[in-house]
């Protein structure tokens, strides 16, 4: 059976809440292409995968209306604590935690205009996850709805930290002792998650963004499409 959410990850990201790990920036490529590609027109949004909720928090002040899934406790906590520090706010997010096992989203059909799903993608680990994601998020997207969506590629830590299995999926088991052993997808060419994505959008627009900040290796594929009719 094929769920939407891997647990190992969901145990890990658990743990790294508890000790406080968290961002406190929205993703910088996300703020440039709500501008351009969602044309700063707020309407209903999907974000799977919200995190420490900074992207939610950014997404809000913007005008959006979001309903935020995610894995963990410890992600409705820290987005839940950002977003009580503008209280007109509050009333515009909705988080909810995904349930062990889940195999789709609680939403309607043809609910939202927006979706975004980042970085997350690589953490799903194999193509069964992705696809049935992926799937979810279309189904409950109105037509010609807009998504924007990232993938790390194998040059992101992710990746260099961990042995490469194959079929561009690598086993990472984290930098400390004890860490939940997780596999991430990371392609060596943006095309390969293209392959995946364009099964239910249309890529509009794609790009690479990377970044080298202590010691720490990012490099992400990002893709803006359209929810196939």
């Amino acid at each position: 059976m094929t769920t939407l959410v891997d647990e190992a990850v969901r145990h890990r990201w658990e743990k790294e809440y508890a000790k406080g790990s968290e961002k406190n920036y929205p993703n910088i490529e996300l703020v440039r292409l709500e501008k351009w590609f969602f044309n700063n027109k707020p309407g209903k949004l999907i974000e799977y995968g919200f995190g420490s909720g900074v992207n939610t928090l950014h997404l809000a002040k913007c005008g959006y209306e979001i309903n935020g899934v995610d894995a963990t406790y410890g992600a409705i906590k820290s987005a839940t604590k950002k977003l009580k520090t503008i209280k007109h706010l509050e009333p515009k997010v909705s988080l909810l935690r995904l349930k062990e096992n889940a195999e789709k989203l609680p939403f309607e059909d043809e609910t939202f205009d927006y979706a975004i799903i980042i970085s997350v993608i690589s953490l799903l680990g194999n193509y069964d996850r992705i696809n049935l994601v992926l799937k979810e998020i279309s189904r409950i997207m109105k037509p010609n709805a807009k998504i924007i969506s990232d993938v790390n590629s194998n040059n992101s830590q992710f990746a260099i930290d961990g042995k490469n299995i194959g079929n561009h999926i690598f086993v990472n088991s984290g930098k400390e002792k004890n860490q939940e052993e997780i596999k991430c997808f990371c392609p060596d060419k943006p095309d390969i998650f293209r392959d995946i994505f364009s099964q239910y959008f249309t890529s509009v627009d794609e790009g690479i963004s990377k970044s080298l900040i202590m010691n720490s290796c990012t490099e992400e594929f990002i893709y803006c499409g359209i929810k196939i009719r």
